[in-house]
């Protein structure tokens, strides 16, 4: 029955590339082809180029966060794939941002010994806008990987406005406190976490989980993102 639903609403509605409006995918492989992946790991604060996309020595002193593994350049077809994927409920769109996100780790970044965990949305949120993207590409990693994610030991406990319309120290200011750890801790203790979102901004809303993670005793966080706007 949900393969004929699928069927009927292909016939009604067909699927356009978002890149070139080629009917058949949301994103067709010539646009995938487009797509450009980070090949030289930089520093996520200062792009300065640093072994698996660490912060640099100067850069680190205010983050809980090692580095962040940037997949690919924020730039359209992917920017518009991403914003469809986060607001729009295409979620289809994960199959091939698990592909850039697979090329990105496979190319440089040991992934045996790691804990994914999923950035969290409100309950709010989540319940409005209907899944969180984040954890389904965790969800993504982990089978892909066969490495354990955790999805709900990192929780939002607090609604603030949206971090869209904010910069640089409004983005760090209204992140804190809004994240707590509950249930069992021992999961992450002394454990490198893989810290999961779509995309990476000035790196607040990260670095804050990162400190609540590593309050929680886990060894190391790094984040992994699509791409950095």
């Amino acid at each position: 029955m949900s393969n004929f639903k699928e069927l009927f609403y292909d016939l009604i509605f067909p699927k356009k590339c978002i890149g070139c409006g080629a009917e058949g995918n949301w994103l067709c492989r010539d646009c995938f082809e487009k797509i450009v992946i980070v090949r030289q790991p930089f520093c996520p604060n200062c792009q300065k180029l640093t072994k698996s996309g660490q912060y640099c020595s100067r850069c680190r002193v205010r983050q809980s966060l090692t580095g962040v593994i940037i997949a690919a350049h924020y730039e359209n077809p992917l920017k518009e794939a991403i914003h469809k994927f986060k607001y729009e409920k295409l979620t289809e769109l994960s199959d091939p941002f698990l592909e850039i996100l697979i090329t990105r780790l496979e190319a440089g970044f040991p992934v045996g010994k790691l804990v994914l965990v999923p950035v969290p949305l409100t309950k709010k949120r989540e319940s409005e806008r209907g899944y969180n993207q984040a954890e389904i590409l965790a969800n993504l990693l982990a089978e892909a990987f066969e490495i354990p994610t955790i999805n709900n030991l990192l929780v939002r406990i607090k609604e603030k406005p949206s971090q869209v319309s904010l910069r640089g120290e409004e983005r760090r200011k209204n992140v804190l406190g809004i994240f707590a750890v509950r249930g069992e801790t021992a999961k992450i203790k002394n454990k490198t976490i893989l810290l999961v979102d779509d995309v990476m901004t000035t790196g607040a809303t990260l670095n804050e989980c990162a400190q609540v993670l590593k309050s929680a005793e886990a060894k190391n966080v790094w984040g992994v993102v699509i791409a950095k706007a």
